[in-house]
């Protein structure tokens, strides 16, 4: 499985990271990201969900990353997607674009 749940347009926001993306070592000091891919990587039934982010400067893709939602993280998800979205934004500290 790896449908995308919601391409997310986001508040201009400083991202501080170096990321490989194709081999390629990125240096992203200060760039400016506006938007978020997210997609469910892999599910574990009552246990775990692997969430892939993928950081995007004005579609192109900055840098990557997987995140983990396990234990009362995961149980509170619940059925309402937008948890994920809320949880991987308060992750990245970035404020969805209304």
């Amino acid at each position: 499985m790896s449908d995308i749940i919601l391409s997310i347009p986001i508040l201009d926001s400083t991202y501080n990271s170096t990321s490989i993306i194709n081999n390629v070592e990125l240096d992203n000091t200060n760039t400016i990201i506006n938007s978020i891919d997210i997609y469910i990587r892999n599910i574990i039934l009552f246990t775990s969900v692997n969430v892939h982010v993928t950081f995007m400067a004005s579609n192109v893709i900055v840098d990557e990353q997987m995140v983990l939602i396990t234990g009362t993280d995961y149980t509170n998800w619940g059925n309402d997607d937008n948890y994920i979205i809320n949880y991987v934004l308060d992750k990245y500290q970035l404020t969805k674009l209304e």
